[in-house]
């Protein structure tokens, strides 16, 4: 089932109870719920007794026509359109059809409305979810094909044990980065909020000579810093963000998902799948990017047969590839590798990436610098710097065969001078050693005569 954006947004347009709901939701939750419920309803009001009819939106009216409903047994008969939906209309895994039922469950729980719970075993996953195995190696790799601006962000992401959402945030905190990067401070500390179901603020630090920030430095080397476009209600500046992508708009997530796989396919970390041409069969490949009206037109595939078309027009054949290599999964191998490799402790990491590590919210190291633990933090995190600078350590392995080469070509060539000078010697004590020389007193005799015994002792 496809949703163009702006099909969505327009719908969203039409039935305000469900823009309301979007708003309130975290960044985290709100990204694909705006899909999810446009889906749901185009859905639900073709079936019987559930489309409007007096005038009132679709939200509206499913609000309000379940509300009215007396009965659990009456109120079920949404929860079971709801489970027919999702098993099938909706083909993936189990989690991300769950992503549709928990968004009209969020949406009538906002608006008080009532809406019987299912057991979640009522749906069927399609098809079997993805192991996910991105080892160390592999980011390092894939951060390896990335340019200036990709690495900066891929190595944050990584040293920051940050997902796509707290990326977008540090992109637009400009004003709390430029004077940590500009007093020289060992470690430059970063503060959220929230993250998903941890109400409570945290934060992430990197350090100054970590891979992270060296290559931060040099992509605004390239960038320029960003500017001052405004203020906020405080007076306060706002900054441009810190990362743009072709368009000039803040690097967004689908931006971070793209130039991931990207990267990972360069790299081969990635296999991704090509599409077959409707008409002979044969793979399509990308040739190039058609730019239209506006910079990063839509992509189309070209095939041996001459037939080319947008790429939309095939993503239903692969729409369900998973590749196990998404690059979420980076906070899942850093969260796994570092308390073993490093011996960090794994409640460090668990705050670092931002989960709840107290429910009872006893332990307080958003606090750290009250309590005067910020010193001791930065030192056990320093044990994990060895093994989260990836690209530092990669640089120096990649200088050794060179330094190797140059040793090994030094060497060949003093073999070289030793042989050329044995030459020399040889051929001056060969020609001392045959020689008699007349007239020549005792004492020179013996001389050419050890001359000669050493000669052939060495040539033997």
């Amino acid at each position: 089932m496809a949703a163009g954006k702006f099909a969505v947004m327009a719908w969203l347009e039409k039935n305000p109870a469900a823009a309301r709901y979007i708003r309130h939701l975290s960044g985290d939750d709100n990204y694909a719920a705006p899909r999810a419920l446009f889906l749901v309803f185009k859905w639900l009001v073709k079936q019987p007794g559930w489309a409007s009819e007096n005038g009132m939106g679709e939200v509206e009216y499913v609000l309000w026509k379940q509300g009215r409903m007396a009965t659990d047994h009456d109120r079920a008969e949404l929860e079971n359109l709801l489970l027919d939906f999702c098993n099938q209309e909706i083909e993936g895994t189990k989690n991300y059809k769950l992503k549709f039922y928990n968004v009209l469950h969020g949406l009538l729980k906002y608006h008080k409305v009532q809406l019987p719970n299912s057991d979640i075993s009522e749906i069927k996953a399609d098809t079997p979810p993805i192991e996910a195995n991105l080892s160390m190696d592999e980011i390092r790799r894939i951060v390896d094909n990335c340019k200036f601006r990709e690495k900066a962000i891929f190595s944050l992401i990584f040293q920051g044990i940050m997902d796509s959402e707290r990326f977008t945030i540090v992109n637009h905190g400009w004003r709390l980065l430029e004077p940590q990067l500009k007093d020289g401070r060992e470690w430059i500390t970063f503060r959220f909020e929230y993250r998903k179901k941890n109400e409570h603020p945290y934060f992430t630090i990197w350090h100054r000579d970590g891979d992270a920030i060296r290559f931060l430095k040099e992509y605004l080397k390239e960038r320029g810093t960003p500017k001052v476009v405004g203020t906020d209600s405080r007076g306060q500046p706002i900054y441009e963000a810190i990362f743009l992508n072709r368009q000039g708009q803040p690097f967004n997530k689908d931006n971070l998902k793209q130039a991931w796989i990207t990267a990972g396919t360069r790299a081969g970390v990635v296999e991704r799948p090509r599409p077959v041409c409707k008409k002979c069969g044969h793979q399509m490949r990308k040739t190039r990017r058609y730019l239209g009206a506006k910079a990063g037109g839509e992509k189309r595939y070209e095939c041996v047969c001459g037939n080319i078309e947008p790429a939309s027009q095939y993503y239903e054949q692969f729409h369900k590839w998973r590749s196990g290599k998404n690059l979420h999964e980076i906070r899942d191998t850093v969260k796994t590798m570092i308390p073993n490799l490093a011996g960090v402790d794994r409640t460090l990491v668990a705050f670092f990436a931002g989960h709840q590590i107290d429910p009872l919210d006893y332990e307080k190291l958003r606090d750290a610098e009250k309590y005067g633990l910020m010193g001791k933090i930065q030192e056990k995190w320093s044990k994990a710097l060895p093994y989260l600078n990836l690209w530092r350590q990669a640089s120096d392995l990649t200088t050794i065969p060179t330094k190797v080469a140059d040793l090994e070509d030094r060497l060949n060539k003093s073999n070289l001078k030793i042989l050329q000078t044995e030459e020399k010697v040889n051929l001056l004590v060969g020609f001392l050693t045959s020689q008699n020389i007349k007239g020549t007193d005792s004492a020179t005799q013996e001389f050419l005569d050890r001359i000669r015994k050493q000669s052939n002792t060495f040539t033997s």
